[in-house]
């Protein structure tokens, strides 16, 4: 699976400028919401907050994945933050997150929302990948990792 058929770079943020979690998601948001595929940023932003209330979806290593199914996305959505700085996330292995990929799907896009989560961790899994994603400078450069590249 092409992770970067739900991406763009327009979707891709290097520099968050928000400090918590809460400002990340709504900055992401505000990114994701210049899509089409996005019908209504608050829902989205709501979906991504009521997730998290269930458990923290900062995966360790300095990686956030936050993802939502929701109505208000027409179609699956892919987005990335990189904060320098690092955000206090309430990750599994209580470090800062400078990486944050955001995925929204449509209600109704269970097995693709799962493969499009199980393909991210794959990569994310991989220190190299890790430390690429601190190093790039162009958006581009986050879709070239997304492929594997």
């Amino acid at each position: 699976m092409d992770l970067t058929r739900f991406s763009s770079t327009d979707l891709i943020s290097l520099d968050l400028k928000g400090t918590t979690k809460k400002e990340v998601f709504r900055e992401l948001v505000e990114i994701m919401a210049k899509s089409t595929l996005i019908i209504d940023k608050e829902e989205v932003l709501e979906a991504l907050t009521q997730r998290e209330s269930v458990a923290s979806t900062g995966i360790g290593f300095g990686i956030g994945l936050p993802h939502a199914k929701t109505d208000a996305a027409k179609g699956i959505i892919l987005a990335y933050g990189k904060s320098v700085k690092g955000i206090e996330y309430n990750a599994f292995d209580n470090r800062p997150v400078h990486s944050i990929f955001v995925v929204v799907a449509p209600e109704d896009s269970i097995t693709s929302h799962l493969a499009i989560l199980a393909k991210l961790s794959l990569l994310l899994k991989e220190k190299e990948s890790r430390e690429k994603l601190m190093e790039v400078i162009y958006p581009h450069e986050v879709l070239d990792i997304l492929r594997g590249e």
